[in-house]
């Protein structure tokens, strides 16, 4: 597998009262062969839905972490100086990318 370094933080407003929720996503993501450097907080707490920060532009690394968390939306916000890989910001939808069950189809 390809190593890919990482931050996690939360962004969505379930969040707020929630301090768990990256920790959560960390350990699924260092089991599933991440290299999960630091987790913290986001800048905001309006992020619906999960995404994937790409920070070094490396091919494949961010498409890695974005397959691991069910298809979360890539971003490019290259930043050489933070030595990551990807920042993840979990949104609102974070539990449904590491509950072991499939999510179910909702009719649209």
């Amino acid at each position: 597998g390809i190593a890919v370094r990482l931050h996690v933080e939360p962004g969505g407003a379930q969040h707020l009262g929630d301090p768990g929720a990256a920790a959560r996503i960390t350990e699924a993501l260092r089991t599933a062969g991440f290299d999960v450097k630091t987790y913290g907080n986001a800048a905001r707490y309006d992020y619906e839905r999960t995404v994937v920060l790409d920070r070094s532009g490396r091919p494949g690394a961010a498409g890695a972490v974005s397959a691991a968390l069910r298809g979360a939306e890539i971003r490019e916000e290259l930043d050489s100086e933070l030595y990551l890989d990807a920042t993840v910001i979990l949104g609102d939808d974070w539990r449904a990318l590491v509950e072991s069950e499939s999510p179910t189809d909702e009719p649209r």
